[in-house]
């Protein structure tokens, strides 16, 4: 490791411990209201165990951003540490998934109890962010389908707490509990293209047998 890759590393651990130490803080009361808001959409929360992403997952995930960002950002003019700074406080801010929650619905009250979802959480005064709402079921035969089922929407509380929540069938979610380490390999910057591509091809093709719920395409 350079002096520039520990660098990152150290300042990614940092940031990693941040993020979680804030994120612990406001946890109480978010889940709370996701609690009360799931008993309202008849939704069931699952994977409450692993609310908070791991330390170390998250200084992986901070790591690998802020080196993908440094061949540009060097070309500025700026000196290395500045560029890692502005690179990782940049990145860390961005961060979504430091906290993040699961809702399963019914395959037939999906798109309805989605849009009950939102309703609830805009009254206790939670805001999602559109540029971060990814509605997986779209991509379903187009170049960008990856295998994954499932809407993922990222919100920020009354405290300014990022999170992630993400909406399955109970389909969709063992399908992706039963696909993570693959799936997690198509998003790694060490893996060839080559495989990345045949990986995907197979979770596609793992991914036809999972029903579509009516009218989810239009969301």
């Amino acid at each position: 490791m350079n002096l520039a890759q520990q660098k990152i590393a150290e300042k990614s651990e940092q940031w990693a411990r941040t993020l979680l130490t804030q994120a612990a803080k406001n946890e109480p009361e978010i889940t709370e209201d996701l609690q009360n808001i799931a008993s309202e959409v008849s939704a069931a929360m699952v994977g409450l165990e692993h609310k908070f992403k791991s330390e170390e997952s998250l200084a992986k995930k901070l790591v690998a951003k802020v080196k993908a960002d440094l061949p540009d950002l060097l070309i500025t003019g700026f000196t290395e540490d500045e560029e890692i700074r502005k690179s990782i406080n940049l990145r860390a801010g961005q961060n979504n998934d430091t906290l993040r929650y699961t809702f399963l619905f019914l395959n037939e009250n999906y798109v309805f109890a989605f849009k009950q979802t939102l309703n609830s959480l805009a009254k206790r005064k939670y805001k999602v962010l559109e540029k971060r709402i990814w509605n997986a079921w779209k991509n379903i035969g187009n170049v960008f389908d990856n295998g994954y089922r499932g809407i993922n929407i990222t919100l920020i509380s009354s405290q300014k707490q990022k999170f992630e929540l993400q909406f399955h069938t109970k389909e969709s979610f063992d399908l992706k509990t039963k696909t993570h380490k693959l799936y997690k390999q198509i998003k790694s910057n060490t893996i060839p293209l080559q495989r990345k591509n045949e990986i995907k091809e197979k979770l596609v093709k793992t991914a036809k047998e999972i029903q579509i719920p009516k009218g989810i395409k239009r969301l």
